[in-house]
Parts: structure tokens; sequence; C-alpha cells
């Protein structure tokens, strides 16, 4: 989420991931479709609803022994509440301009996914986007 020049981030509570900024995500569970999942990940990492726009990156990893794709949307937040205490799924919320970005530990990935979202204008709507089958979203069930 974008608003006025800055992006809604959170400090990750995770233990691989502690302390670092990021986009609020996660993994979608078996039986949630893209949208429940991302939509359910936001409200538990930064305390607020989301109204889906736009994915504006799909990133497919394949290590040895896992292979994931990412969706990254775009999204409107509903309301105006935000997580304000800390919690297992994350430790801080907050508005941050991409120059405050500047000296704050972050997931190495964000500030390249930051620039893909300001560079680019034409992004598939968040209700035509399908990765098709859902054996894509939950490889380790087949």
């Amino acid at each position: 989420m974008e608003r006025n020049g800055k992006y809604l981030l959170i400090k990750e509570a995770t233990a691989k991931w502690n302390g670092m900024w990021f986009l609020p995500g996660g993994s979608v569970k078996p039986g949630e479709s893209l949208e429940e999942g991302t939509k359910r990940e936001v409200l538990e990492e930064a305390g607020c609803d989301v109204e889906l726009v736009s994915v504006f990156c799909v990133k497919y990893s394949a290590g040895f022994f896992n292979k994931k794709t990412s969706v990254f949307f775009f999204g409107n937040m509903v309301g105006e509440r935000i997580k304000t205490l800390p919690d297992t799924e994350s430790l801080e919320v907050r508005w941050l301009s991409y120059e405050e970005l500047q000296g704050l530990p972050l997931r190495k990935s964000l500030k390249k996914l930051i620039d893909i979202y300001r560079d680019h204008t034409n992004f598939v709507s968040a209700e035509k986007f399908s990765l098709g089958e859902n054996k894509l979203l939950n490889w380790e069930n087949g």
C-alpha cells in the first residue's frame, strides 16, 4: 500500500527476518484463495483491512527443497487503523517514504520491489489475475 509517497511496511517478528522491514504478507493456507490469504496476512501483520487493486510483480523461486510463487499486490487500505502493539506477526507497522528506508535494516528485495512498483504503470488488475490451478500455490500438497 502506498499513500502520499509513503509505503505501509512492517518490521518482521519471525526468527529468520527479525527486526528487518518488509511488505506485509505471507503464505496462503490450504483452502484459501490467493485474495483471501493476502487479505488475512495483511490484517495479521499490519492490523488493517486492504482492498486489492492490482498485481505489480510475480516472482518464482526454485530452491533445492522448495519452490514457491510470490505475488505482490498493490492495495488500498480500508479505514485508518494499523497495528500499534508488537506481536508474533510483526514488531512495528509504519508508513515510510522511500528516502526514510536509508539506514534501516531491510529485507534484501524490499527496495527492488518498491522500484518495480514505482517504475511501472501497466499493472494487471487483481480481479483478473490468476495463477491457474491451485497446484502452484500449494506445491507441498502436490
